[in-house]
């Protein structure tokens, strides 16, 4: 994942479910608490959802899938384009909705290597989109 530096899975109450981050020293309950208070203060002060924001040399872009069941976060550098960035949530959103369904995130009961199959096509799509 040459263009991303992380990916978390939060449900749509910005609980984590998964992360695939090259950082293990970020804390997952502290992140995804911030960007779901974040997102609810931007939704409460202008009425919208909020898509992305930066912060320091990231940029955070919020994808809601699976009928608004799950929220994939996208860690990049800022210098990435806005047009890659779409592209980029766009693609993981497809491949998470192929192997996923609402229920299965609703029943998911917090065992990891339910998402092996996504790191996976993850790995694989950004090896081949790397050559």
């Amino acid at each position: 994942m040459k263009t991303i530096d992380a990916l978390w899975i939060l449900s749509k109450d910005g609980i984590p479910i998964a992360d695939f981050c090259r950082d293990t020293n970020i804390n997952k309950s502290l992140l995804s608490s911030a960007i779901s208070a974040i997102r609810t203060f931007a939704n409460t002060i202008s009425g919208k959802e909020l898509k992305s924001f930066q912060t320091g040399n990231s940029q955070f872009s919020c994808t809601k899938c699976l009928n608004d069941t799950a929220i994939l976060v996208l860690k990049v550098s800022k210098e990435t384009k806005h047009k890659e960035i779409e592209k980029i949530c766009k693609i993981l959103k497809k491949i998470f909705e192929d192997l996923y369904n609402p229920e299965d995130i609703k029943g998911w009961d917090g065992d990891l290597s339910f998402f092996d199959k996504f790191k996976q096509k993850l790995d694989l799509y950004f090896r081949v989109s790397n050559l």
